[in-house]
């Protein structure tokens, strides 16, 4: 959704991940490419960085239903060489389910990264804790204090959010981190996201924005600002 929009508004938007993304990739895309080098893959597009396009880049099939993302190191490089475009990188994943807690090699985030937006999904409120409604719940428990099998909190939420060990943990201290609050589908999950953001901006002083809203069937946003002290 969000490739779409920026290409949209005129620029060149390259997609890719740190990690592994499901075959197909569930997104329609002007071109894919399929490359383990860096140098050969930048012969391969460079002629299309010159007008607005989104394309996906990974390295090699892994396995029968995935694709192997590339190093981080390398999205750095290419950072560095694109003179204008986006470079859209997916360094995580949560199996599908609405809330996770990163491992110890978790998330993947390249250095060059300018704007982090962790995700967490609001369908997970009031739900247990445990492997049907989160991935890997036992380090969710050790963040937010919660047992396995107690009710997962907007509390736990924005603690997910702002903990050192939790979905911001190894991103770099200039880049801008915007929690997006995904599946707020009701009216009543819309304010829970907005006492949530509340709870983000009182347990981090690095964090001045929170988006709230759905991706389906109808993208939909809500920009919530901290507000301004006297």
């Amino acid at each position: 959704v969000l490739g779409h929009a920026l290409k949209s508004l005129g620029y060149v938007v390259l997609l890719t991940t740190t990690t592994k993304i499901q075959n197909p990739f569930p997104i329609s895309v002007d071109w894919f490419v399929v490359e383990k080098d860096p140098k050969a893959f930048l012969k391969r597009i460079s002629y299309r960085l010159r007008s607005p396009t989104l394309g996906l880049w990974v390295r090699a099939p892994y396995g029968d239903h995935k694709w192997e993302g590339i190093p981080p190191e390398w999205v750095d490089a290419l950072f560095e060489r694109m003179d204008e475009g986006i470079i859209l990188n997916e360094a995580d994943g949560s199996f599908r389910l609405p809330i996770k807690a990163p491992a110890t090699h978790e998330p993947v985030v390249p250095q060059s990264t300018t704007v982090l937006i962790p995700v967490l999904g609001l369908t997970a409120l009031g739900a247990p804790l445990d492997e049907t409604h989160a991935f890997r719940p036992y380090l969710i428990a050790k963040i937010t204090g919660i047992s396995i099998g107690g009710t997962i909190t907007e509390k736990a939420m924005a603690l997910l959010m702002t903990d050192p060990q939790g979905l911001t943990k190894g991103s770099p201290e200039t880049a801008m981190i915007v929690p997006y609050l995904n599946q707020a589908d009701t009216p009543l999950l819309l304010v829970a996201g907005e006492r949530i953001a509340r709870g983000i901006f009182y347990m981090s002083g690095r964090i001045d924005r929170v988006l709230t809203g759905k991706l389906k069937p109808v993208p939909a946003f809500n920009l919530i600002l901290r507000p301004k002290t006297a």
